[in-house]
Parts: C-alpha cells; structure tokens; sequence
C-alpha cells in the first residue's frame, strides 16, 4: 500500500512532528509506503504563515499520483 501525507510545519491544529514520528515507526514495522512532504513554513491550510499565500501542493500532488497510481489501481 502506498500513501501521501502532507505536512505544514507551522500547523497548529496537529502535532506535526508527533504525526512524522508516527508515519516512520509505521512504516518500519510494515509494508507500508508513504511519502511524507512537509512544507515547512505552512499552516493547516498549507498556506504559508510568512507570506500568506497558498504552497503550491497541487503539482507535488499530481506527481506523486501519476509515479504512483495507475489506471488500474496502485503500481
């Protein structure tokens, strides 16, 4: 299985660190593949907390599915 998680650094709403922390440890103890990006200056709503404009995830997004995911199903 493979996931993506995406991270503001500066998120209040969840404890960032704790959530990467837990994500690595699940991910040696299994056959799980995540991919983790952090973008370290963003909010919850990956908006960036310095210059309040949005990260531009939608692109890392569609990356990561078309390396990832095919037509049919996971590669």
């Amino acid at each position: 299985q493979k996931g993506l998680w995406i991270f503001g650094g500066k998120d209040k709403s969840i404890p960032t660190a704790r959530s990467i922390r837990l994500l690595d440890s699940v991910k040696k103890e299994t056959r799980l593949l995540n991919t983790i990006k952090l973008y370290p200056n963003a909010g919850h709503g990956l908006r960036n907390v310095d210059t309040g404009q949005v990260e531009d995830f939608g692109a890392f997004i569609l990356g990561w599915l078309e390396q990832n995911v095919t037509k049919g199903g996971s590669k």
